[in-house]
């Protein structure tokens, strides 16, 4: 068996998607051991590694607010491969990343550097920019330093591979996936409202200050010629729309990546909206919304831009399409009007996620790219 050391981001969507549902996975399937710790001050004040890599993944989210995650040398030496994921603080105790990769060299352990944002294009508006980057200044430097050193690089898609082998040439890429089965828990069924009392909604974050102004106009229109049609908000909350659809407008506050899904399903949508405005930047993310979308089996109405393009199958048959305000209205309505449309989205959404984003997918990927780094 393979032993499989992480050091994730904080804990979030990346860390979660990216390194633990497809590893746990992998871990489940006895093909990997993971490796991972919390640390964590203990009452004297001095820190200790808590490890975590046997434990479900809740408790592990759990766990994850005491601490930071972290991996103390004797858990790089026994690893076959060190995953470590993006950011400009890895970190185990007082070390920094460029000191954790000396560790990693030193102990001549196979190290891959995973991430899964164009980490040089971070926009301005984007809270992470605002609140982490523009205060830290040597963050790409490390980053690429860390990413050049490793044995190859992982990220969620091509078009984002071939920004990062500017930075290491030897990038694969793995892709983000879902969980069908807990998303779609036992005696789910699929949405299907009749008539036009329908609920549009967005599972949004805080990060997406830019990609909301999309939306303003559009649903604008759209509530003024749709009266029974709910929109509601889930997740980061954006003044903008509330102003232009008041109590029109449902909001529902985030929750723990564990109660994600069941909380998905409880908004009972008919109609996903995924709105990415188009940069660098955005062109280098995932189609995650969509995935999301499917699994609850409702169609996504989505910015045209580079990740949803390639997930829709560059047909715009998995889902509605749209880059001007006018697109988006006609996109809406016809969504909105078009019952059969929506089903015929859907199913041929599905088809692709079931095929190419999955968890259990994502973790077969992952156990190429293990496999390769071993040997």
């Amino acid at each position: 068996m393979i032993t499989v050391a992480i050091l994730p981001s904080p804990m979030s969507g990346c860390a979660a998607y990216r390194l633990f549902f497809p590893l746990l996975e992998l871990q489940r399937r006895g093909e990997i051991r993971l490796v991972c710790s919390i640390a964590y001050r203990a009452p004297d004040g001095r820190t200790k590694l808590q490890p975590v890599g046997n434990l479900p993944f809740d408790v592990i989210e759990k766990a994850s607010g005491c601490g930071k995650f972290a991996l103390s040398e004797e858990q790089i030496e026994t690893a076959d491969v060190v995953i470590l994921q993006k950011t400009g603080g890895l970190r185990t105790g007082a070390e920094n990343e460029i000191g954790l990769m000396e560790t990693v060299e030193r102990l001549r352990r196979k190290c891959v550097y995973e991430v899964d944002d164009d980490l040089e294009h971070v926009t301005k508006l984007n809270p992470c920019y605002i609140e982490e980057l523009q205060h830290n200044p040597g963050f790409v430097a490390r980053m690429r330093n860390v990413a050049r050193r490793c044995r190859l690089v992982t990220c969620t898609t091509t078009y984002l591979a071939d920004r990062m082998r500017k930075i290491n040439p030897e990038v694969r890429v793995v892709p983000n996936g879902v969980d069908l089965a807990a998303w779609r828990p036992e005696g789910w069924v699929r949405p299907a409202t009749k008539g036009l009392a329908l609920r549009v909604g967005w599972l949004a974050s805080r990060n997406h200050v830019e990609d909301a102004q999309l939306l303003i106009r559009p649903l604008k229109r759209i509530a003024a010629k749709f009266p029974d049609v709910t929109f509601i908000l889930a997740g980061g909350f954006y003044s903008g729309l509330k102003g232009v659809l008041g109590d029109r407008l449902e909001y529902h506050g985030g929750v723990s990546l564990t109660e994600y899904p069941a909380f998905a399903r409880s908004l009972r949508l008919d109609i996903g909206l995924a709105p990415l405005a188009d940069s660098v930047f955005a062109r280098s993310k995932s189609a995650l919304k969509f995935e999301e979308y499917t699994a609850l089996g409702i169609p996504t109405v989505a910015s045209d831009v580079e990740p949803y393009r390639q997930a829709f199958g560059g047909l715009d048959r998995a889902g509605w399409l749209a880059k001007s305000t006018g697109d988006w209205i006609e996109a809406l309505a016809h969504a909105i009007t078009d019952a059969p449309a929506r089903a015929a989205m859907v199913d041929a959404a599905d088809r692709i996620v079931q095929q190419k984003y999955t968890t259990q997918v994502a973790a077969s990927r992952w156990m190429e790219v293990i496999r390769e780094v071993v040997s």
